[in-house]
């Protein structure tokens, strides 16, 4: 959703089973790309099974909302203008494979990730793409205690469809 040479996230994710083979998930992002700010909640709902004794599968689809604020940042005084912001919204299917021990996790899976934004301010219509379809494979790694685990996961993103939202054409 942003362009330049910095950006940090953050995610919580929270999973709980509450069937055999069912499960819900909430997650909170928070990313900063080049000072454009990111939050966002989803809530999510899937299908787990093993596929042997260590090996497992799952398949999770999300939805959620948040906002994006964009910033503009004038290199020569370091001043950085708030442009406004618009809200978001998420949508992801997401199946995985994994290898579960006890105290260790290790997973590969691909998410098909829609954003669809509002509205942007005026400098960016004629370059905003309103709607995002993104494919993201991941790769996860996650270690504590059977029943909680610190997780870390990679995640890289491709633009499937036309257009862009390329915060650097934009100008004041």
């Amino acid at each position: 959703t942003g362009a330049g040479d910095r950006s940090s996230v953050v995610d919580l994710n929270a999973y709980h089973s509450f069937a055999q083979h069912a499960g819900i998930m909430m997650n909170y992002s928070y990313a900063n790309m080049d000072g454009n700010i990111l939050n966002s909640i989803e809530v999510g709902f899937g299908y787990f099974d093993s596929l042997g004794q260590n090996f497992g599968f799952d398949i999770y689809g999300t939805a959620g909302y948040g906002s994006l604020s964009i910033l503009y940042a004038n290199f020569l005084t370091g001043e950085e203008i708030d442009w406004g912001s618009t809200s978001v919204g998420r949508f992801a299917f997401q199946p995985s494979i994994f290898y579960s021990a006890r105290h260790f996790e290790a997973g590969i899976g691909v998410r098909l990730h829609y954003l669809t934004y509002d509205e942007f301010p005026e400098i960016y219509e004629p370059f905003a793409t309103h709607n995002s379809l993104m494919l993201e494979p991941t790769l996860k790694l996650a270690l504590g205690w059977p029943a909680v685990k610190i997780t870390f996961q990679y995640v890289y993103s491709e633009k499937l469809n036309d257009g862009y939202l390329d915060f650097d054409n934009a100008t004041a």
